[in-house]
């Protein structure tokens, strides 16, 4: 999707497994260096399925977001133990590439490539194995998530108390995701058949290169899908740096944030022509990406929250049609007749003059080329618009969504 040199937020993925007291030691293992030639294939696959749900989880007249890089990890945690038509349900899906060994190190040069420690921008992935006290899932299992996921396991009631073991893991998943992500898991999510809670977070906070002046950020109307408006907070830079590109019905900028590492894809549709752009967004993403040019641009951009969750067993089911991954036993790498039941997924963006932070969490269930721009070009999104939170190395699209109404926090 993105010119890329090869080819996140944050995540927690969770899965609910099926059977006898675990051994609760992390296994001694030393992670692989963050290297593999499946780097740009498994991006380019997580970023499609991404984009796939995010088109289908969308709910009329509302903001919503997504994180293709969460979802993806989450799977490829539960890849690790599939087998049979699960296996290929999941690879279908994602698209995963390679097999084996070669699989398993692509995931872990992504999830390594992607953390950040440096000035002006923090990404963390965080994995954790949550297993209940009365089950053991196959060690060879444990070694493949410590191995490449880095993920250490603890013991929780998910079998026998369910309020328990979601206050532990939503401790968790609040905790490695600055409390942005809370009450993800429900009580509800286990019963007398739980067994394990494959956990993943990623958390993200970044600065913008160039930040907004808090003195012309200023009460503006912005107009929704129906004509109405709302005032909002805009900010307003008067020439922002970054690539710009114009197309059919929509105009796009990249902001980028501190250090490079990141950036921020704005798309703003023409007033009247957002479902038309939003519903080819894979297609006006790979346009975007065949013309954007560097150039000064001005920004006009409303502060804005957007928190939302998705059902993924729903919209994967009976939106996009997908057989043989939900219901099925299948995960013979983690242990014996279990089952994958759910999938959910949650979203918080939080974007302001000084830069963006987000998290996002999955949790999976397991049962027993335009023209050159002129400098004077103009972004302005005082209307419905989208954006992109991705990679700048690797392409990997960590955040994706709409705002329709920055005025209301989902």
């Amino acid at each position: 999707m993105r010119r890329t040199s090869a080819i996140p937020v944050a995540v927690a993925g969770a899965l609910l497994l099926a059977a006898c007291a675990p051994a609760f030691a992390d296994p001694a293992v030393e992670r692989p260096a963050p290297a593999s030639a499946d780097v740009p294939a498994l991006v380019e696959g997580i970023n499609d399925a991404g984009l796939r749900l995010y088109l289908a989880a969308r709910t009329d007249g509302e903001n919503t977001a997504l994180s293709p890089v969460s979802i993806g990890l989450a799977f490829g945690m539960a890849d690790a133990g599939a087998t049979g038509g699960v296996e290929q349900a999941i690879s279908d899906f994602f698209s995963f590439p390679a097999t084996g060994e070669a699989r398993l190190a692509a995931f872990n040069a992504l999830d390594q490539s992607l953390e950040s420690d440096a000035e002006g921008k923090v990404l963390h992935i965080a994995n954790r194995l949550y297993i209940d006290n009365e089950f053991e899932p196959r060690e060879d299992y444990r070694v493949l998530l410590a191995t490449y996921f880095g993920a250490g396991a603890e013991p929780a009631p998910l079998a026998t108390d369910g309020e328990a073991a979601a206050a532990q893991i939503n401790t968790w998943i609040s905790g490695k995701t600055n409390a942005l992500i809370k009450d993800l898991v429900t009580p509800a999510a286990f019963s007398d058949k739980s067994r394990v809670m494959l956990a993943n977070t990623v958390y993200m906070k970044a600065d913008w290169d160039q930040p907004f002046q808090a003195e012309t950020t200023v009460d503006g109307a912005f107009t929704r899908l129906d004509g109405s408006t709302t005032t909002v907070p805009l900010m307003h830079q008067g020439q922002a740096a970054g690539e710009a590109a114009i197309g059919d019905g929509w105009v796009a900028a990249t902001k980028p944030y501190l250090g490079g590492a990141s950036e921020m894809l704005i798309i703003v549709p023409d007033a009247g022509r957002f479902a038309e752009v939003e519903d080819a967004l894979p297609d006006v993403l790979d346009e975007i990406d065949g013309s954007l040019v560097q150039t000064p641009y001005g920004l006009t951009l409303p502060t804005f929250t957007v928190a939302s969750k998705t059902d993924l067993r729903d919209v994967m089911e009976s939106s996009l049609g997908v057989e043989g991954l939900f219901g099925v036993i299948g995960l013979d790498g983690i242990g014996d007749e279990l089952l994958i039941n759910s999938a959910a997924h949650g979203v918080r963006v939080i974007v302001d003059e000084e830069g963006t932070e987000a998290a996002a969490a999955t949790v999976i269930g397991i049962d027993a080329g335009s023209a050159p721009i002129a400098p004077e070009l103009k972004v302005v999104a005082d209307h419905p618009f989208i954006y992109v939170i991705r990679d700048t190395q690797t392409g990997a699209i960590e955040f994706v969504g709409r705002v329709l109404d920055p005025s209301v926090e989902d």
